[in-house]
């Protein structure tokens, strides 16, 4: 998965998470597809060293187990443009767990639990090929009888391996007989850093109103893409002249977009202030409610 580290999972209490026999990882350090013996790349699902390379310090993964590590069936996918890009996976590595992996996981349209993913499948003829490799935010989980286990993965554009106008899975047969490719999920925290699976579904038990305001910033600016355009669209046009200025590119990162204005919009350096016993602190935790309230009456109103 990454180079010179073998995908196993290390021990843990979370009966959720299955186990990848290690594999060695390949020695190119760039993308590229990598040849393996059919059996292994079955039995194992080996990808390519250098799908991650843009994690600068891949180490953070090894002693992490991952959310899900195994095979799923492309159920469906979409774009649209305010879902973004979609994809409807079926689990086909958790049949033997009476728990389903993302059970736990926060679930939102726009600000479900931020994940890190890889995607890719193999041409039959031992070649592992990357689909997705980047983050992506979980929207929907399911677990029934006739279905099996389910779940939907808003994908972000810069994880796509052949451009950010076309989908992953363009060209993949989906339903009942779709094609069969292989997931990896890492669960996020709010610092963009791998989470214990049970860390993870711990922490999105409490509700998001219970939240500090420094948390639910963190969640709203990461994790929320509504809440980046709404910031853009409807928040910076009216900040002061003078302050606007110091907006970054919104395409450069719309999370660090939306954080500054935030901070600018509350009055304050840091979004640390918020925990303040001050006046200061006072008055930006109610700028930031204020915030809240707004861009709840222009989801109802847009949705």
């Amino acid at each position: 998965m990454f180079p010179g580290l073998r995908l196993s999972v290390p021990a843990t209490n979370d009966k959720a998470a299955p186990v990848v026999a290690p594999v060695a990882a390949p020695e190119p350090e760039i993308l590229q597809e990598v040849t393996t013996p059919p059996s292994e790349a079955r039995t194992a699902a080996t990808v390519g060293s250098g799908l991650v390379e843009d994690i600068s310090s891949p180490e953070d993964y090894r002693n992490i187990a991952p959310i899900y590590a195994d095979y799923v069936r492309v159920q469906d996918f979409a774009t649209k443009p305010l879902a973004g890009m979609t994809a409807n996976l079926v689990l086909l590595g958790g049949e033997a767990s009476l728990v389903h992996p993302f059970r736990g996981l926060r679930t939102a349209r726009h600000a479900g639990h931020r994940l890190r993913v890889v995607m890719s499948m193999s041409d039959g003829d031992g070649k592992e090929r990357a689909l997705f490799v980047g983050e992506a935010s979980l929207t929907w989980w399911a677990d029934d009888c006739r279905n099996g286990m389910r779940v939907t993965l808003r994908l972000d554009d810069g994880g796509i391996i052949d451009g950010p106008e076309k989908h992953p899975l363009t060209g993949l047969e989906v339903g009942k007989s779709g094609e069969v490719i292989y997931l990896a999920c890492w669960a996020l925290d709010n610092g963009e850093k791998p989470e214990n699976p049970e860390e993870a579904r711990r922490a999105q038990r409490k509700p998001f109103h219970t939240l500090t305001a420094v948390q639910q910033s963190q969640i709203k600016c990461r994790n929320d893409r509504q809440f980046q355009e709404w910031c853009l669209k409807f928040v910076a046009p009216h900040l002061d002249g003078v302050l606007a200025l110091e907006l970054p590119h919104y395409d450069d990162s719309p999370a660090e977009y939306a954080s500054q204005v935030v901070r600018l919009y509350c009055g304050v350096q840091s979004r640390s202030e918020f925990k303040e016993d001050t006046q200061k602190g006072l008055d930006a935790r109610h700028r930031w409610n204020e915030m809240l309230r707004r861009f709840d009456d222009w989801q109802r109103f847009t949705n």
